[in-house]
């Protein structure tokens, strides 16, 4: 695996968001076929989001059930778009679910591992630690941020162990330069 903090170019991803990417490109260097490890991939995260919202309109009817389901993922644009860009995205749905529901139920174990692991996904999604602080649930919140930063920084660490200070620097520094990227060539919008 290449160093993809090496400068070249900027790269918004962390490197436990990574992780995901290269449990299946793994998968296709084993089968000799990338193509394989693309599939897997978004068949994991068709089947994710499909049976998490399945999962979340339990208590209705079937045909509900079947209704929803058929609305919020095969008819819904976005699902679709995730699926045909295989952006990473898809896989937030189940863990926005599971976070609605931990909050829901009070379990802050539940909620704190969600967003945790939405972070992973998506760093932004760390700010959903202020649900606990405007809770008054500081410990939870607190928890969830240390959580959050060691799973970072250790996956820094286990991705390239022998540029672990580096690639830490070089990914904050692809933050701010991604920012400033453009790949649109001309002023925009062209039409005004």
């Amino acid at each position: 695996l290449e160093n993809p903090f090496d400068n070249s170019s900027p790269n918004p991803y962390p490197a436990a968001t990574l992780f995901l990417f290269s449990i299946f490109e793994a998968i296709g260097i084993a089968l000799s076929n990338p193509r394989i490890g693309l599939l897997i991939y978004v068949f994991a995260m068709f089947m994710a989001i499909t049976l998490s919202v399945w999962a979340a309109t339990r208590g209705r009817s079937f045909n509900q059930r079947i209704l929803l389901t058929t609305s919020l993922t095969f008819l819904a644009p976005p699902f679709l778009m995730a699926l045909d860009r295989g952006n990473s995205v898809g896989y937030l749905v189940p863990l926005l679910i599971w976070l609605f529901f931990g909050l829901k139920t009070q379990n802050n174990f539940q909620a704190t591992l969600a967003i945790v692991f939405l972070s992973i996904v998506k760093p932004h999604f760390i700010f959903l630690t202020l649900v606990f602080l405007l809770r008054g649930k500081w410990k939870p919140g607190l928890l969830t941020f240390i959580i959050a930063g060691t799973a970072h920084l250790s996956a820094f660490l286990i991705l390239r162990p022998s540029d672990f200070p580096g690639n830490v620097m070089s990914w904050l520094v692809g933050i701010i330069r991604y920012q400033d990227y453009s790949s649109v060539e001309v002023p925009w919008p062209v039409n005004i």
